[in-house]
């Protein structure tokens, strides 16, 4: 995959620096993001050769984000030891297919690059630096995240509908109290 024992390129941005393309080395700043970037795209290869069913994941979440339809890599292209770009594809419709869905990966990486050099920005003093080793579980958690908030407000949409429904028939409101409910079962005997 990538060399762990690389020295990630760093630059110092003062936090107060408004526009980094106004910084004295934003050459320089541009190329760790351009590197990152082909490090996470890198990374999503090696998943899709290594890893078929975290990179399944990894390209569903990316390609629901951005409303792409089309069938897997996975489904489109040979694997036999290569990446994306190099498997040769099944049938040859697939090539404009195949060139729409790398350039989604793509996009979604550079996505991925940028949060995560910005997330470890404090982290680094200050400085921006280079992501020499990419993982995308915090596009995963992130998901699973969304998931379960769109689950809470669902649950909390019944209950609301069922207190409003029980105020309608005029039936008293059954409010638990889930800090005394233990307390009240313990003293029953």
């Amino acid at each position: 995959m990538n060399n762990p024992e690389k020295n990630p390129e760093e630059v110092y941005v003062a936090p107060t620096t408004r526009d980094l393309r106004n910084h004295p080395q934003s050459d320089k700043i541009r190329q760790i993001f351009v590197r990152s970037e082909e490090n996470f795209f890198r990374h999503l290869s090696d998943l899709f050769v290594k890893e078929p069913e975290v990179y399944a994941k990894v390209e569903q979440i990316i390609f629901d984000k951005f409303q792409f339809s089309v069938p897997s890599l996975l489904e489109m292209v040979e694997r036999k030891g290569e990446n994306i770009l190099r498997a040769p594809v099944l049938l040859p419709e697939y090539e404009e297919q195949r060139k729409e869905a790398v350039k989604k990966l793509y996009l979604a990486c550079r996505d991925e690059a940028e949060t995560a050099i910005f997330n470890a920005y404090h982290r680094n003093g200050y400085c921006i630096a280079e992501i020499v080793s990419p993982s995308f579980n915090r596009l995963i958690e992130e998901t699973k995240n969304f998931e379960r908030r769109r689950d809470n407000v669902r649950f909390a949409a019944r209950a609301l509908e069922a207190c409003l429904k029980n105020l309608r028939r005029d039936k008293p409101i059954n409010l638990i109290n889930f800090y005394t409910k233990p307390a009240r079962q313990g003293n029953d005997r």
